[in-house]
């Protein structure tokens, strides 16, 4: 019996920060079999978790290859998510059962689709100092959450707050969104305090 685990891309679980447009798809074979070697692969991407009328499907592919394989189908859309499975054929004639289905998301991917206005507590005379400064932002959430995310860049230290309960810490380089579960409860308070330097969207 052969089994595909460990499903990642660019060498993450699941991710939610994908920044290429073609991101690359790793796993790893368990198996009790002796001997045994991967000789083709197949792997399919959808924007929905039945995999109807995928995205990309590789077609077999005769390879020994595991680790990073390139995507190869459409343009990924930004801030999406998407769906992936794969399966395998070994040296012994077997082909594996497709592996449990893994996503990821994508962030912004091309920049012509930001919009967004720079955001600073300088001044134009500040020159180049690099004092940072505290923005801050309160909000009530209602209603039934289904997902919730954040994003923002460029280069800022932020904490999320419910409450007077701090959940979330983190710094941020470049555009980034962090996923938030259990963290939001519809009919509760939050806050968020953001200490930057240069911000160049913040989105909640």
């Amino acid at each position: 019996m052969i089994n595909i685990v460990d499903l990642r891309v660019e060498y993450r679980t699941n991710p939610i920060n994908v920044f290429t447009p073609k991101p690359r798809f790793s796993w790893k074979i368990r198996t009790d079999k002796k001997n045994l070697l991967q000789t083709s692969y197949y792997i399919e991407v959808a924007n929905n978790p039945e995999f109807l009328s995928p995205i990309w499907k590789s077609g077999k592919v005769e390879s020994e290859a595991s680790h990073l394989i390139p995507y190869g189908g459409t343009a990924l859309a930004s801030v999406s998510r998407f769906f992936w499975r794969v399966k395998i054929a070994d040296n012994q004639g077997e082909e594996s059962p497709w592996s449990e289905t893994a996503f990821f998301e994508t962030t912004i991917l091309n920049g012509s689709e930001w919009q967004a206005v720079f955001i600073s507590a300088e001044d134009s005379d500040a020159g180049n100092s690099s004092a940072a400064s505290l923005l801050r932002r309160e909000f009530t959430v209602s209603g039934k959450i289904k997902k919730a995310r954040r994003g923002g860049g460029n280069h800022k230290l932020d904490h999320f707050y419910r409450g007077s309960r701090r959940r979330r810490r983190g710094i941020g380089f470049g555009f980034i969104f962090v996923h938030l579960p259990g963290c939001i409860r519809p009919g509760t308070n939050y806050r968020q305090n953001i200490k930057i330097n240069r911000l160049y969207a913040l989105s909640a």
